[in-house]
């Protein structure tokens, strides 16, 4: 059973709603919990962005903007997945 799959149950024996981003299932590092706010799906930033790059982004440059506009910049609802940057990578 797929990391996916077991969030799916997860969410659907618990009522949840998760939104996933297709074609990154080996990308999700785990779930996220708020206080008066659904739980949401997290996702390894570096892991999305080497995936890009390995699926045919010209460099890391690109790739990083891809992220930064079309992944990271999409609104999803209450439910849109959050962004782990793993602290050896942090960028802040």
């Amino acid at each position: 059973m797929t990391t996916r799959e077991k969030l799916e149950e997860i969410a659907e024996a618990h009522d949840l709603e998760f939104v996933f981003l297709e074609g990154f299932d080996d990308c999700i590092q785990g779930v996220i919990e708020r206080q008066d706010w659904p739980p949401i799906i997290c996702y390894n930033r570096i892991k999305i962005i080497q995936k890009l790059i390995d699926g045919g982004m010209v460099d890391e440059g690109e790739a990083e903007e891809y992220f930064e506009y079309n992944i990271l910049g999409s609104w999803m609802g209450d439910a849109t997945p959050c962004f782990l940057t793993p602290d050896e990578e942090a960028i802040i």
